[in-house]
């Protein structure tokens, strides 16, 4: 800490040398005595050619130490306000956000039901479109209610009825029917008949 208070107090000219920049005059530092002006060719000129292609190349410091020294110069009032402010944003944002994502579920609900809707209309239109045809018509009336045609003879076909099933014929389907365990508890708990 103290070393970072000594940096930052010291003078204007160290700290332009330390960040590659040259003294605050331009580079030409005192000036002796009978020997060159300011406007004379020489060191510096050179000095500013370093200057310009030193800053470029300056990059920023990636050491766990200068990250950490980021985290000490935080005023922690500043962080608690910040915090503050975040967590009011974030709080500002749940309820429209829950609204949003509650009203698109609602609407993919509501899209997927017109969409069956749709398709159970179209097949009543189909179905009212095929009771109009009149050969629709006419085969229903031959088969649910056994109309013909002037001239035609209607013949109507009785068939006999199948035989009654006996009790043995009932009591042997309702076993097959049976799972096999229920079949071994039966064999194994009910008497057998003589």
């Amino acid at each position: 800490m103290a070393e970072r208070r000594s940096r930052r107090t010291g003078s204007p000219e160290r700290s332009r040398r330390e960040r590659g920049r040259g003294p605050v005059d331009g580079g030409a530092g005192p000036a002796r005595s009978g020997s060159r002006s300011r406007g004379a060719a020489g060191p510096t000129r050179a000095r500013a050619s370093t200057r310009t292609s030193a800053l470029p190349t300056m990059t920023l410091p990636r050491t766990a130490a200068a990250l950490s020294s980021r985290w000490e110069a935080i005023n922690p009032k500043r962080a608690v306000v910040l915090a503050a402010v975040l967590s009011l944003l974030a709080l500002s944002l749940a309820v429209p956000m829950r609204t949003y994502l509650s009203q698109q579920t609602e609407f993919d609900e509501v899209r997927a039901s017109n969409a069956q809707l749709e398709q159970e209309v179209r097949d009543y239109e189909e179905k009212v479109a095929e009771q109009s045809d009149p050969a629709y018509i006419e085969a229903q009336a031959r088969e649910r209610l056994q109309f013909v045609m002037p001239g035609e003879k209607p013949l109507v076909m009785q068939y006999p009825e199948p035989p009654g099933k006996t009790d043995e014929e009932r009591e042997a389907e309702k076993q097959a029917a049976n799972p096999w365990y229920t079949n071994l508890w039966d064999s194994v708990s009910v008497p057998e008949k003589k």
